[in-house]
């Protein structure tokens, strides 16, 4: 891999998590929710 090739995945990486930041956090809350939901199905 080059010193380009980096630096490309990484403005690309960025501009993905200005873009879907959000969607990472709805779906961090929903895994949340549903671990939580089922530890207290279990218990």
């Amino acid at each position: 891999m080059t010193q380009s090739d980096n630096a490309k995945k990484e403005t690309f990486g960025q501009k993905f998590a200005k873009k879907n930041g959000w969607i990472t956090w709805v779906a961090f809350a929903a895994i949340a929710v549903v671990a939580v939901i089922s530890l207290v199905q279990h218990h």
